[in-house]
């Protein structure tokens, strides 16, 4: 339901100085939310990449204890295989979220 302007509307009525003070501001908005988007980026990079150190570490832990044992590693390596495929997959698709976010944020 739109109601009927008060008055007229005409742009070119604000002055150059409010209209500089609103442009400003917009920016300094999507500057701070393009810095919360980089920094919820980092913190899902940070947690992938420990992450993946973990997997790392428990590969190497298998194929120790599968040496040790003289034992084939791979029926054993699948579950960490699978960790890494899809820590990998996921921190794709955070940086597809990042580049859509900081898209869209610019284009505002």
């Amino acid at each position: 339901m739109e109601s009927k302007p008060l008055f007229n509307i005409d742009h070119n009525i604000i002055l150059k100085s409010d209209w500089d003070q609103w442009e400003e501001t917009i920016k300094n908005k999507m500057k701070e939310e393009l810095g919360e988007c980089s920094k919820i980026f980092r913190e899902k990079h940070l947690k992938t990449k420990e992450k993946i150190t973990e997997i790392e570490q428990n590969k190497n832990d298998i194929i120790k204890g599968c040496s040790i044992e003289k034992k084939d590693p791979t029926e054993f390596l699948k579950v960490p295989a699978y960790a890494y495929n899809k820590a990998y997959i996921l921190y794709e698709w955070y940086k597809l979220e990042n580049k859509f976010r900081e898209h869209y944020l610019k284009v505002m």
